[in-house]
């Protein structure tokens, strides 16, 4: 393999269990979790770890940055949102956005972040073309995550990979999350469809057409007969979640876009490596983006706390 220039980060996504908990602030748990020295790269969630994101109190900055300085940690990226809908029938505005946008480059900026992250789709072409200047001023990287089911030639990917070709502008580009490329369904997924109510017959049936159809069999298969035969509504996310999150494409599938990728979610949803299900993906993503000479943070992000509660989550992730 050609020499791979990324480094390893982690998102304090990985913890949403612990912060969901409330018992301590995210702030705590960041500092507790960087003592443990796994890393000192890290990625945030801006709505999950301050109170009144985007308006962030500035204690609530300073007191992050003494953390970070404590541990000589770096925030490497932050998770950043487009909130469309300020109340009920009442919609942002063109300025209102690029403003909303702008806050929150700002503060990746503060923050020391390199990287902006937000979902693919979340905001118009135009609107990022517009946002240029801006990531410009603070020199930040906004990067818009491509996940889950999403296929590398659907309109939606194609359409961006147009964009960014013409552009080509490195303050532009993708985070590329592993969940693109699966092998097999975890097992705790398997596991937690079974508490959900769902027979064996239906979970044999999930299992054999999400390993065999298209990503249009199993959406069908999805919201025409599994949706209306759950029984509650962890069902129902469970249901969602195999529509929408579990992808089966592979890394050389995205060569195109893998010269736009500045940084990788590693997603895990537990620890089993049967039939190398985790290590297998990851390798030949890091074969895809050493071609291409990729410098960025890979970042572990564990995804299962839909489906995991926190004493089950702990020895999963720190097995």
């Amino acid at each position: 393999m050609q020499n791979f220039g990324g480094y390893h980060a982690v998102t304090l996504f990985s913890l949403t269990n612990e912060i969901m908990l409330a018992n301590k602030t995210p702030n705590q748990i960041l500092d507790e979790f960087l003592a443990t020295g796994v890393t000192k790269n890290i990625e945030i969630d801006g709505p999950q770890h301050f109170r009144n994101y985007p308006a962030v109190a500035y204690s609530e900055i300073d007191e992050l940055r003494q953390i970070l300085k404590k541990h000589d940690a770096q925030v490497v990226q932050l998770g950043i949102y487009i909130d469309r809908a300020t109340a009920p029938g009442v919609m942002l505005t063109d300025d209102q956005v690029m403003a909303h946008l702008r806050q929150q480059i700002e503060l990746t900026s503060k923050l020391g972040a390199r990287f902006a992250r937000l979902a693919l789709g979340a905001a118009t072409e135009a609107e990022l073309m517009a946002m240029l200047p801006i990531l410009m001023e603070f020199d930040v990287a906004l990067l818009l995550e491509v996940q889950g089911t999403v296929e590398p030639d659907s309109p939606l990917v194609l359409g961006h990979l147009d964009l960014f070709e013409s552009l080509n502008d490195p303050h532009l580009g993708f985070v590329f999350d592993l969940s693109l490329c699966m092998t097999l369904l975890p097992p705790s997924y398997i596991s937690a469809l079974t508490s959900a109510g769902f027979s064996d017959e239906t979970i044999a049936t999930i299992r054999r057409i999400w390993s065999s159809g298209s990503v249009d069999d199993i959406k069908k298969f999805v919201f025409t007969q599994l949706m209306p035969s759950c029984k509650n509504d962890f069902a129902v996310s469970l249901a969602l979640t195999l529509a929408t999150r579990m992808g089966r494409t592979e890394p050389n599938d995205w060569q195109r876009a893998m010269k736009f990728v500045q940084t990788v979610h590693l997603k895990f949803w537990d620890t089993d490596n049967a039939d190398r299900a985790v290590s297998q993906p990851i390798a030949a993503l890091i074969e895809s983006l050493a071609a291409q000479g990729f410098t960025g943070p890979l970042i572990s992000e564990w995804g299962g706390h839909e489906w995991v509660g926190l004493e089950e989550a702990s020895s999963l992730v720190l097995a």
